[in-house]
């Protein structure tokens, strides 16, 4: 198998219920001669907002840190941006609608840097490149 790049992007919440799906599923995201994991995600006050409004669609209240990642993945590149500071933080506060929505742009504009930025500067070439959130369920590649 090639070398695999995952992007992660977003709060790390149900990490505990996904990762044991993961790792049944696709044990080469934990080899790291296979898989570099890339993270932004937030910290400060307002980030767990969303999911103290929305305890019942999530699988897990839980949010976890990066270095929780970190002991079960490979996390060669990672930034954890204080939400408050950030331009989300702005624009969620006069629409949360839209800010949320441009929170996921954000998050995948700087997750998508970091990993640009690392595989240039290691000269890492990626076979398979996967953008997702740590609390998705992802099938079997075919």
């Amino acid at each position: 198998m090639g070398k695999i790049a995952l992007l992660f992007s977003g709060h790390l919440r149900s990490l505990d219920v996904a990762i044991k799906d993961w790792k049944r599923k696709h044990p080469e995201f934990y080899d790291p001669s296979i898989t570099d994991v890339f993270c932004h995600t937030w910290s400060g006050p307002n980030r767990t907002a969303w999911e103290n409004a929305n305890k019942d669609r999530i699988l897990s209240g839980d949010v976890f840190s990066i270095e929780d990642l970190k002991k079960s993945m490979n996390v060669v590149s990672y930034c954890v941006e204080d939400y408050d500071s950030s331009p989300v933080a702005d624009i969620t506060k006069n629409n949360s609608y839209i800010g949320a929505n441009f929170s996921i742009a954000y998050g995948t504009k700087r997750v998508y840097e970091l990993f640009r930025e690392y595989a240039d500067r290691t000269d890492t070439d990626y076979d398979i490149v996967i953008k997702t959130r740590v609390d998705t369920f992802l099938g079997r590649f075919p």
